[in-house]
């Protein structure tokens, strides 16, 4: 082991998800001499121990949006862990699916149906998904992955008895009244219902204060505008976590650390937020190219058109003519079918599009493609 993956190892200000990334981006340079990874992560069917076969778990994706300061943030990393696993303290770099925003802050993930914990980071800054964990049992969209700057942590040597967490809560590098710092012992119920241990709340200098007994902890910051400390979080309340997930507390120490917050957003922002529309349109032609009418255009992950669409148009009429209109960014497949879900049967009548990249269409927030042209065959 060299001297960097032994400093990255080591007992650092980094959680286990920060040192994730930091050992990712040291493979990814010595594998590819540090060119850039790609932004859509596509993780294939685990194979069955032992077998050598694919297992047929269902693949789902999820996408969203990264964000700082209200704005899509490119580069990020996002990071999607087994959820027992990690929630045990047992989760491993190798066990992690990663992908890299693009410009406008979105990524796109696919993973077999689980529970799981999806984080983000960069070397400065930390979000974490506030309906964590995400149940993926189908397509997660449009998760909101807003971030926070990345706060130093001091470990101070105090009398055996004295151990404890402090610091400040801070909304956009500003200290935060009235918030309120709650431990938890484990993430399974993703911070909701009665924490472990509270603070008790923030003043005008935004700190707090805890006394705690050596162990290993989740920390979360909430200000609930609306006052109390129960009960569901509501659009213009604060929240956050520490990054460093558990935090470990060993005997006679003190840790004084900052915890980041961010605003949640309104349904109506959100909506604004992501609503930059990819536009498809175009003509959905038999081989004569003569129009069909009554067929769905689609966009799906798989190019044989299989599984799910993640997006469906309205039906054409008697011209042909389609529209598609999708938040979704990165590489689709697009296709029309009369039914939905499932392979083609022998007999329907499914379009291709003609005349587009064998890896699929590739879709950014406000990106036009016109003229397209699906043409219909007869599935044998």
């Amino acid at each position: 082991m060299t001297e960097l993956q032994k400093r990255l190892f080591s007992d650092s200000l980094f959680s286990f998800p920060a040192k994730a990334v930091l050992l990712l981006a040291l493979a990814l340079a010595l594998a590819t001499g540090c060119a850039r990874g790609p932004y859509l992560v596509d993780t294939a069917p685990a194979k069955a121990a032992g077998s050598g076969e694919i297992s047929n778990a269902k693949i789902v994706s999820i996408d969203g949006i990264v964000s700082l300061d209200g704005r899509g943030y490119g580069g990020a990393t996002i990071e999607l862990y087994p959820f027992d696993a990690f929630n045990a303290g047992k989760a491993a770099p190798v066990a992690t699916i990663t992908a890299v925003s693009d410009e406008d802050g979105r990524f796109l993930l696919r993973t077999r149906t689980g529970r799981y914990l999806l984080l983000a980071h960069t070397p400065t800054h930390f979000s974490y998904f506030g309906r964590n964990p995400v149940n993926a049992s189908s397509n997660q969209r449009s998760t909101s992955l807003p971030l926070v700057p990345l706060q130093q942590l001091e470990k101070i040597a105090v009398e055996a008895g004295e151990e404890s967490l402090s610091g400040r809560v801070l909304h956009d590098n500003l200290p935060v009244k009235n918030a309120v710092v709650s431990l938890y012992l484990e993430t399974d119920r993703g911070f909701r219902g009665p924490p472990y241990q509270s603070a008790a709340a923030t003043g005008a200098d935004g700190r707090y204060h805890i006394a705690v007994e050596p162990g290993r902890y989740f920390m979360v910051a909430r200000l609930r505008k609306v006052g109390g400390t129960r009960g569901p979080m509501a659009p213009g309340d604060l929240f956050g976590t520490h990054p460093v997930m558990p935090l470990k507390v060993t005997s006679a120490t003190a840790i004084t650390t900052d915890i980041g917050v961010v605003e949640l957003p309104s349904a109506e922002r959100m909506s604004r937020f992501l609503s930059r529309f990819a536009t498809l349109a175009g003509v959905v032609i038999d081989a004569n190219g003569e129009p069909v009418a009554g067929l769905r255009p689609c966009l799906y992950e798989n190019p044989h058109l299989l599984n799910d669409p993640v997006e469906v148009g309205q039906p054409t009429g008697s011209d042909g003519k389609f529209t598609i209109k999708t938040t979704r960014s990165g590489l689709f497949h697009l296709g029309a079918r009369a039914t939905l879900g499932g392979p083609p049967i022998s007999g329907e009548p499914v379009g291709y599009a003609a005349h587009v990249p064998p890896e699929g269409l590739r879709l950014a927030p406000g990106s036009v493609l016109t003229d397209l042209r699906i043409i219909v065959r007869i599935a044998p």
